[in-house]
C-alpha cells in the first residue's frame, strides 16, 4: 500500500513560506543599513533626542500617558524615512523576484516555438487528451524545440498562460515507447496539477533579486566602512556567510520537493514512470552523491525518485533538518521584524507581540501539519513514529542559532541566548526553551492522533486538520510573545526572581504557620502573578487542553478501526486503518468533580478551622487575609493535583491529556466553591472568617480573576505533571513485568 501524500498540505507550499520569511528577514537590515549609508544620522539623532526632552517627565515622577504617546509619535515622525525606505526595499525585492520569474518565461518562450495542431494534429491530440487524464484545465499551451533530439518536457507559464513546452526526441518517443511519452508528459502535467509552477519559478527569482537587490548593495556599504570599522564589517560578514546558504537550501528543497511530487502524481496514471527514471539514473551513472550534494542539488537523484514511487511515505515525515530550518527562519525573522515596527513608535512590550504575530503562525503551522503527516504514516504503517524529543531539540538549536544569525544581533546581542558569557539566567531560559519544545511535539502528536480518527469520517483530513494547525500556531505565537517579553525585561525579572520578597516574613509573624516559602512564592510572588494573570497566558493553557478533547466530540461513534478512504494512493488498494483512540473524558470529568466536592469539604473546614483558631482581630489584618487567599488557592491547587494522578490511573491511554482535564474541571469546580464560600461564609457564624462580611454578596470579578488565574495555569501544569508521573511509574513497572522472567509451573 502507497500512502496518499497528496491528502495533506505539500512540503512544496510550506518550504515556499519559509523561503520568503528567510528572504525578507535576510533583507530587512540589509534595507536598513543601506539607508544609514545615506541618511544625515547626526540629524536623525538630534530629532530622537529632542523627543525625548521634550516629553521626559521632572525627577522623581512616573510618565503620564500623554506624555508616553506624545513621544511615541515623535519617535515614529523622526523615523518615517527610515521605515518607508525599509519597506520600499522589501516591496522592490518582491516585486524583483516577480520580474526575475517575468524574465524566465520570456527567455523559455524564445527558446521553444509555438506548436499548433496543425503541425502535428494527432500528437497534439494525445497532449490534450493526458491534459484532461491529469484534471488540468484548460489544457497549456504547446511548444517544442524539433532540433533537440533529448526526450524531455518542460511546464512553465504564469497563471491564465501556462504553456508545456516539450523537444524533439519526444515525438518519435510517442510511437516507439508509448507509456514512456506518457510517463514524461504526464510528469510535467503534475507539475501543473499541483500548482508548484508559480512557487518554483519564483523561489529561484527571489534568490536572485535578493542577490541582487539587497545583498550586493549591501556588501558594498560595508566595504566603504572596511578600513575605519574592520569589527563591525567582520560581525556581519559571519552571518551573512551563515544565512546565504540557509536561503539556498530552502530554495533547492523546493525544487526537490516538487520533483518528488509530480512523479507521485504521474506514477497514479501511468507506472512506466519508474522504468523512465531508473533508465535516466543508469545513462548518467546515477550514484548516491554526498550529503551536501544532496542538499544543494535542484533535482533528487533518480534512484531517490524511484525509491519515493516505492514508498511515498518519507514524503509525510518532518526531519531533524526540517525543525531546524523552521526554527532558524523563525527567529531570524522574528528579529528583524521587531527592528522594523519599533520605527513605528509603538511601546517595546507592543512590538514584541506583533513580531511574534507575524512568525509565530508559521512556524506553528509548518510544524504542525508535518507532525500532522507523519503520524498518519506511522498510525498507518507502525513505522517511524515522530521522534519526539529529537524533533523538539532540533527546534530549539533552530530557535537559538536563528536567533545569533539575526543581523540586528550585530548591533546588539543583550537578548541572545546563545553566548560564550552565558549567565544562569539565560541557561535556565534556555532549559525551559527545551523542555517545552520537547512537550511541544508530544502535544502535537498526541493531538494529531486523536483528530486523524475523526478525519477518517471525511473526504479529506484537512478540516480535522484545522484544529491541530490553529492551536499549535496560537500556542507557539503566545509562547513567543512571553518568552519574548520576559528576555526583554531581563534585568527587572532577574532582580525581581532573585531578591528575597518581604512579604512572606510579614504574614510568618502574624500566621507562622502560614506554610513553605517556596510554595508561597510560587502561588502568590509578584513576579509569577505578573505572567499566569495574562489573558494570553491563560488562553495558553485552556487552548492546551480544550483542542485535543474537542475530538473526543466526534469520535465517540467511530468503530475501533476506522478506514481512511483517502489514506491510499492506488484505487485498487484498500485504505489504511486507524485506531481508534481509547478516550474516558466522562471519567476524566466526573474525577475532576470528585475533586471540587473533596475541595468543596475542605474549605468548608477550612473556613471552620481558621474561626476557632484565631481572634477577630488577627482575622482582620492584611497579613491574614493574604494567608487566607494562599490557602484557599492551594487546596484548589491540591485538589487539582490528586485528580490529574486519578484521572491518570484509570486512562488506558493518554494518561497527561486525561489528568490535564481532570485539573480543568477540578479548578473550575473549586473555583465556583470559593465564590459560593464568599458570598455564603457571612451567613453562618462558625464559617465566618472575615469579619463584617455581608450574607449572600457576590464576589467582584477582580476577586475570582485573581483565583482563577492560578488554576487555570499552575493548576493545570501540576495536574498534567502528576499524570506524567503516574504515566511513567506505569510505563516502568509494565517494563519489569515484561522483563522479568517466568517462573516455571510444576505440575503433580
Amino acid at each position: 500500500m502507497r500512502l496518499n501524500p497528496f491528502a495533506f498540505p505539500s512540503d512544496t507550499t510550506f518550504r515556499f513560506l519559509l523561503l520568503i520569511a528567510a528572504t525578507v528577514g535576510v533583507s530587512l537590515l540589509a534595507f536598513d543599513w543601506l539607508y544609514g549609508q545615506f541618511a544625515d544620522l547626526r540629524a536623525e539623532f538630534q530629532a530622537l533626542l529632542a523627543c525625548t526632552q521634550n516629553f521626559q517627565p521632572p525627577p522623581g515622577q512616573v510618565p503620564t500617558g500623554a506624555q508616553l504617546a506624545g513621544f511615541q509619535a515623535c519617535q515614529a515622525a523622526v523615523n518615517g524615512p527610515r521605515r518607508e525606505a525599509v519597506l520600499l526595499g522589501v516591496v522592490v525585492l518582491l516585486v524583483g523576484g516577480v520580474v526575475a520569474y517575468a524574465l524566465a518565461v520570456v527567455k523559455l518562450r524564445r527558446r521553444y516555438r509555438p506548436f499548433t495542431r496543425e503541425v502535428a494534429p494527432e500528437l497534439w491530440r494525445s497532449f490534450e487528451g493526458l491534459a484532461g487524464e491529469t484534471g488540468v484545465s484548460p489544457p497549456p499551451r504547446l511548444r517544442w524545440q524539433p532540433l533537440d533530439r533529448r526526450a524531455i518536457g518542460l511546464a512553465f507559464g504564469p497563471p491564465g498562460g501556462r504553456e508545456l513546452a516539450f523537444t524533439g526526441g519526444l515525438v518519435p518517443l510517442s510511437i516507439r515507447d508509448r507509456p514512456a511519452f506518457r510517463a514524461i508528459v504526464l510528469h510535467e502535467l503534475a507539475h501543473l496539477r499541483n500548482r508548484d509552477v508559480d512557487l518554483s519559478y519564483y523561489a529561484i527569482g527571489i534568490w536572485r533579486a535578493l542577490l541582487v537587490v539587497a545583498i550586493a548593495p549591501f556588501l558594498v556599504a560595508l566595504g566603504r566602512i572596511l578600513p575605519s570599522d574592520p569589527g563591525t564589517v567582520a560581525s556581519f560578514a559571519w552571518r551573512l556567510v551563515g544565512l546565504l546558504p540557509l536561503v539556498y537550501l530552502i530554495r533547492s528543497g523546493i525544487l526537490r520537493a516538487r520533483e518528488h511530487d509530480a512523479d507521485v502524481r504521474a506514477s497514479t496514471h501511468e507506472p512506466a514512470i519508474r522504468r523512465v527514471l531508473a533508465a535516466a539514473g543508469e545513462q548518467t551513472g546515477d550514484r548516491a552523491p554526498a550529503t551536501w550534494r544532496r542538499l544543494i542539488a535542484w533535482h533528487p537523484t533518480a534512484t531517490a525518485r524511484v525509491a519515493v514511487l516505492d514508498d511515498p511515505t518519507p514524503l509525510l515525515r518532518l526531519g531533524l533538518l526540517d525543525a531546524f530550518g523552521v526554527g532558524i527562519v523563525g527567529s531570524l525573522a522574528y528579529e528583524e521584524v521587531a527592528t522594523l515596527v519599533g520605527y513605528f513608535g509603538i511601546e517595546s512590550f507592543a512590538i514584541r507581540g506583533l513580531s511574534g504575530l507575524a512568525f509565530g503562525p508559521l512556524v506553528g503551522l509548518i510544524v504542525a501539519l508535518g507532525t500532522w503527516r507523519q503520524t498518519f504514516a506511522f498510525m498507518a504503517t507502525g513505522r517511524a513514529p515522530v521522534r519526539i524529543v529529537p524533533i523538539g531539540l532540533a527546534l530549539v538549536a533552530g530557535l537559538l542559532v536563528g536567533q545569533r544569525l539575526s543581523l540586528a544581533t550585530a548591533i546588539s546581542d543583550d537578548a541572545v541566548l546563545l553566548r560564550p558569557d552565558v549567565a544562569p539566567f539565560h541557561l535556565g531560559l534556555t532549559l525551559l526553551v527545551a523542555v517545552g519544545s520537547i512537550l511541544f511535539i508530544a502535544w502535537l502528536v498526541a493531538t494529531s492522533r486523536l483528530w486523524l480518527a475523526v478525519a477518517t469520517r471525511l473526504r479529506s483530513p484537512g478540516w480535522a486538520s484545522a484544529p491541530v494547525a490553529i492551536g499549535a500556531a496560537a500556542l507557539l505565537t503566545i509562547a513567543i510573545v512571553v518568552f519574548e517579553i520576559v528576555v526583554a525585561s531581563r534585568e527587572a525579572v532577574e532582580i525581581v526572581v532573585t531578591t528575597p520578597s518581604d512579604l512572606y516574613p510579614a504574614i510568618a509573624q502574624v500566621v507562622p504557620a502560614v506554610g513553605p516559602e517556596w510554595l508561597f512564592r510560587i502561588v502568590m510572588s509578584p513576579e509569577v502573578g505578573l505572567i499566569i494573570q495574562e489573558p494570553l497566558v491563560i488562553a495558553f493553557f485552556v487552548i492546551l487542553v480544550l483542542v485535543p478533547w474537542a475530538a473526543a466530540l466526534f469520535s465517540a461513534r467511530l468503530p475501533a478501526r476506522p478506514v481512511a478512504v483517502w489514506g491510499s494512493l492506488d484505487a485498487d488498494v484498500e485504505p489504511p486503518s486507524i485506531e481508534r483512540p481509547e478516550l474516558r473524558p466522562r471519567r476524566a470529568i466526573g474525577t475532576g468533580l470528585v475533586a471540587g466536592m473533596g475541595i468543596a469539604v475542605g474549605s468548608v473546614i477550612l473556613h471552620a478551622g481558621l474561626h476557632s483558631g484565631f481572634d477577630a482581630a488577627t482575622r482582620s489584618r492584611d497579613e491574614f487575609l493574604f494567608a487566607f487567599a494562599f490557602w484557599l488557592i492551594s487546596l484548589t491547587l491540591t485538589g487539582q493535583l490528586l485528580a490529574g494522578a486519578v484521572a491518570a490511573v484509570d486512562a488506558p491511554r493518554f494518561r497527561t491529556l486525561h489528568g490535564a482535564l481532570a485539573g480543568l474541571v477540578a479548578g473550575l469546580a473549586g473555583t465556583l466553591v470559593v465564590a459560593v464560600s464568599r458570598a455564603t461564609s457571612g451567613c453562618v457564624a462558625a464559617l465566618l472568617v472575615v469579619e463584617g462580611r455581608p450574607c449572600g454578596k457576590p464576589p467582584t470579578g477582580d476577586y475570582i480573576a485573581g483565583y482563577l488565574a492560578p488554576v487555570l495555569t499552575l493548576g493545570i501544569i501540576g495536574a498534567a505533571l502528576a499524570a506524567a508521573l503516574v504515566a511513567a511509574i506505569g510505563w516502568l513497572a509494565m517494563r519489569r513485568r515484561v522483563a522479568a522472567p517466568e517462573t516455571p509451573t510444576t505440575l503433580p
